[in-house]
């Protein structure tokens, strides 16, 4: 079973990802170091997003050899867990969300959602059923399951002291302060995870399944690199794209844009995707309403019941207030007479 307490030495290694922010505030980062530790950041939450979670987690679609090995070495970048433990926590949650075996659950309130778990320890339900989870896939990868157990040394070599000595040796980088801007870029990164456990469980619109604490929000969205349409992703995990809307601009998938860029490379094959009968179909079913599609179907239903409605039309030249059902009688009338003439 993985163990969802934060090290304590995590917890001391706050100051150091304060002084990263102080050495940019001061102007003591070099530009070189700067550049590469958004490299860095942006290549852990391609470990992340597109790799951990859409490929490894949900099998939402097929990548060559080569590229799944660059998304365990994105996986490590980032230092959150190895690619078996990270899975393993989020198939749980996907499976058990919103119950006592949920390691994120929301319903005991959003702070233990968003930051509490990692430091409190995990219930009993959790723990059996973290053991029980099928990861029979991951064991069977012989690159995954050789991260697994290297996890370690790995962290030790390409978490910490490879972003940290390349500033260093390259371009003569002050070590202590391309160390501080390694561990910011890591609890940037650890913060993306944070918001999509919390957050997006917390606030916005359920188009889809209105049952589930999940939900759509274009903020968290940005701050997750394509993560924040929650809602869409419980109701459709094996949907790479993680919304139906992702060829929008302003969406701002930018996990679903790089896993296309790389499908046109041939790295990227048998992307699954929810149908738009699927998505309609599931939005009349269990939306709470707020989808298009719900609203389009609501306008429809009750285009011929006016009894509710009223509106101010001119008679005989004055201003009265009248129902649109009157006003539809006399419009029928109207269209009679003209057609009788």
């Amino acid at each position: 079973m993985v163990s969802l307490l934060l090290p304590v030495k995590s917890i001391r290694s706050l100051n150091i990802f304060l002084s990263g922010i102080y050495y940019i505030s001061v102007g003591k980062v070099l530009t070189k170091t700067l550049f590469f530790s958004l490299a860095t950041f942006l290549i852990g939450g391609i470990g992340a997003g597109p790799g951990a979670h859409r490929f490894f987690s949900h099998h939402a679609y097929k990548a060559t050899r080569q590229f799944k090995i660059f998304l365990i070495f994105a996986q490590q970048i980032s230092g959150m867990k190895s690619v078996i433990s990270w899975c393993q926590i989020h198939r749980v949650h996907h499976k058990f969300s919103d119950t006592e075996a949920d390691p994120t659950n929301i319903k005991r309130g959003l702070f233990f959602s968003f930051f509490g778990w990692l430091f409190i320890a995990p219930t009993p339900q959790y723990i059996y059923e973290s053991n029980r989870i099928d990861l029979d896939d991951l064991f069977s990868d012989s690159d995954v399951a050789f991260q697994y157990k290297h996890y370690s040394k790995l962290y030790i070599a390409i978490t910490m002291l490879l972003p940290t000595i390349i500033p260093t040796l390259i371009w003569n980088e002050s070590i202590y302060v391309a160390f501080s801007m390694n561990m910011l870029k890591m609890s940037l990164n650890f913060l993306q995870l944070l918001v999509g456990n919390g957050f997006v469980h917390w606030d916005g619109p359920k188009p889809y399944d209105a049952t589930s604490t999940a939900t759509d929000n274009v903020l968290y969205n940005f701050i997750t690199l394509g993560e924040g349409f929650h809602n869409y992703h419980h109701t459709f995990p094996f949907d790479y794209r993680n919304n139906e809307f992702s060829s929008l601009w302003y969406v701002n998938s930018l996990s679903t844009f790089f896993i296309d860029l790389c499908g046109l490379f041939g790295l990227v094959y048998d992307k699954k995707i929810a149908t738009p009968e699927m998505i309609r179909r599931r939005v009349l079913k269990t939306g709470d309403g707020s989808h298009w599609i719900a609203k389009r179907k609501a306008l429809k239903t009750n285009e011929n019941d006016y009894s509710d409605e009223n509106v101010v039309r001119s008679v005989n030249g004055s201003l009265k207030l009248e129902s649109i059902a009157e006003v539809m009688k006399d419009v029928k009338i109207l269209q009679e007479k003209l057609v009788c003439s």
